[in-house]
């Protein structure tokens, strides 16, 4: 676990920007480090989960609603959303939930539809101790993969 932790960076800087912008927080460990981890020889790094409806994770029936999701971020960019097995809801697609964050009041929330542009447009706005989060999962690793690749040569 020291190992593990000597990843992470300073927790208390989430904590402090959460706690900044109104919301509640929680240190949790955790072994999941997901996308985070391409990141872990070029910077620190620590994640955020955000509540899924009754607790549940990894499950079909796993809600996390859409603002929840969004808190926080001063620059949202979505990407395709695609079913993870279970048969797709008719209407809920990245359009209609980028709409739907829009419509909830965040301010700069961006559809970009092609999953290979997300590193091209996040390294167009990222600014100097910008803190970038991926949320998801499946294929979207692989931009994170090339987002670090291109950070690290910088």
């Amino acid at each position: 676990l020291q190992r593990v932790g000597q990843r992470f960076g300073d927790l208390d800087l989430i904590e402090d920007a959460a706690a900044q912008l109104g919301h509640k927080s929680l240190r949790m460990p955790s072994g999941a480090c997901h996308d985070a981890m391409h990141f872990g020889g070029i910077c620190p790094f620590g994640m955020i989960f955000v509540p899924s409806v009754n607790g549940y994770s990894h499950r079909a029936d796993e809600y996390t609603a859409p603002e929840d999701c969004a808190n926080g971020a001063d620059v949202l960019l979505v990407t395709d959303v695609y079913a993870a097995g279970e048969t797709p809801i008719e209407g809920a697609n990245s359009e209609s939930l980028t709409k739907a964050i829009r419509a909830h009041g965040h301010h700069s929330v961006e559809y970009v539809p092609r999953k290979q542009d997300l590193a091209d447009r996040i390294l167009a706005i990222l600014e100097p101790n910008d803190m970038v989060i991926a949320l998801g999962a499946g294929d979207v690793n692989a931009c994170v993969r090339e987002l670090a690749e291109r950070l690290e040569k910088k």
